[in-house]
């Protein structure tokens, strides 16, 4: 925090030259999204004012004489990398930045983000998402991908391809939904990951309930045997809308 209070010092209060912010903006958008992935839950006071020093630097660095085109790009790399961060601040956080660029540039945020999540984070096997199945990762980056998978799915249009990959990856949210827990825990079961537990099923639920609920899961012949499920999870809304923020468990 004291770095942050330094940059602020620098390249906000202190009125510096335009065109120093501007070719800074990428390197200190970077800088203060390590810090919101670093950050203790205890520390919510100090994060709000990282994301407002990022809310500003998106507000005033992307005119058009300012090469808004040419940075545009090297900034939505930087914010779609955290969106499977094993953050939920970081993962929230760049919900909202991707929002504000959206709205500063007069875009729709599934054209502002789909090429860039498609070729950094959904690439076939080679990208985050899919290159590893998700039993192989810890809690926290379990948790991570689903969300980022779910936040992609609820964009209009969906920036998702309902993929081989995909497909994949909607079975194992399924495995993990149903699985029972001393199957993944163990027993006897720390207190610690019983809440990760929690906050995974949570996770998986709601990305069974986004992908139902697009066109291309009624549409495509090849999830016609998981459509009867649908009857099944309906019941679960209500549980996931009355867990809240499953990040605070």
């Amino acid at each position: 925090m004291s770095g942050v209070a330094g940059l602020r010092g620098l390249l906000i209060d202190g009125e510096p030259l335009r065109r120093w912010v501007i070719e800074l903006e990428i390197d200190v958008v970077r800088a203060l999204l390590y810090c919101l992935r670093d950050s203790p839950k205890e520390s919510p006071q100090s994060s709000e004012g990282v994301i407002e020093m990022v809310k500003h630097f998106i507000r005033t660095c992307q005119s058009q004489e300012d090469g808004r085109h040419s940075k545009q790009q090297r900034l939505m790399d930087t914010l779609v990398s955290e969106l499977n961060s094993p953050s939920k601040l970081a993962r929230d956080s760049t919900h909202e930045f991707i929002v504000l660029l959206a709205e500063v540039n007069e875009m729709g945020i599934s054209e502002l983000v789909g090429a860039t999540a498609k070729a950094k984070l959904l690439d076939g096997p080679a990208g985050p998402i899919f290159n590893k199945p998700l039993r192989a990762l810890p809690f926290p980056l379990q948790v991570g991908v689903i969300d980022a998978v779910t936040w992609l799915v609820e964009l209009k249009p969906p920036v998702v391809d309902f993929s081989d990959e995909f497909i994949r990856l909607f079975h194992e949210v399924l495995a993990l939904a149903d699985v029972d827990d001393h199957a993944l825990i163990g027993k006897p079961g720390l207190l610690k990951n019983e809440q990760w537990l929690k906050t995974l099923r949570v996770s998986c639920i709601r990305l069974l309930r986004s992908s139902m609920a697009t066109p291309d899961f009624q549409d495509k012949p090849n999830l016609a045997q998981l459509r009867p499920r649908q009857v099944n999870f309906r019941s679960y809304n209500a549980f996931t809308d009355s867990q809240g923020d499953p990040g605070v468990l």
